[in-house]
């Protein structure tokens, strides 16, 4: 997809800015690709770690079917919004 690719290419110009690799991961999920969103959300949120980041994340994680994950990446939200983050 053409939107794919200007979000990669973002990524990889703007590397200062992760709102562009959170912007591919979002670009992937809409694609039905959630594997591939939840390695751009883990680098986002490596990059910069927020609450409302780590709630999309847990999203991703539940339409896998990975609970597990998805409770573990509510908790770092609420520990982080617990921060102001």
């Amino acid at each position: 997809s053409d939107f794919l690719n200007v979000y990669r290419d973002l990524t990889k110009t703007e590397t200062d800015e992760p709102r562009h690799v959170r912007n591919f991961a979002r670009a992937y999920l809409r694609l039905g690709r959630p594997l591939l969103a939840v390695v751009q959300f883990q680098k986002y949120l490596h990059a910069q770690p927020s609450s409302v980041g780590f709630e999309e994340l847990a999203d991703v994680y539940r339409k896998l079917n990975r609970e597990r994950n998805a409770e573990e990446a509510v908790q770092k939200a609420g520990e982080l919004r617990s921060k102001g983050k």
